[in-house]
């Protein structure tokens, strides 16, 4: 019986500590923003960075984004990199590394 009550006591003290280190939701919607495309016709790659400010593999979207439509952001860190290039352009493109905070929404050429 009491080694029951022990291992209780341990798996409940376990549980309660990852329970603390578990990022809460909270902390996870401070790192949603928008991306827009203003005047043209997108297509766009956006990835994340991890916490130390390196690029991951980790592809947040890829596709084509209408003019004045707006995609919703989900970033891990709070940092992503957007690559696009307008439907309209026949060279060039854009690169830009923003802030992915509190609903912010970015407006793409």
């Amino acid at each position: 019986m009491i080694k029951t009550i022990i291992l209780y006591s341990g798996v409940l003290a376990i549980l309660s500590s990852v329970a603390c280190l578990w990022p809460s939701d909270s902390a996870a919607q401070d790192f949603n923003c928008e991306i827009k495309a203003d005047s043209d016709n997108l297509h766009v790659y956006v990835r994340d960075f991890d916490r130390d400010g390196n690029p991951t593999r980790r592809i947040i979207y890829r596709g084509w984004i209408l003019r004045g439509q707006r995609i919703p952001i989900v970033s891990l860190s709070g940092r992503i990199s957007v690559n696009f290039k307008a439907d309209s352009a026949k060279r060039g493109s854009g690169s830009n590394e923003l802030i992915c905070r509190n609903n912010r929404t970015h407006s793409l050429p």
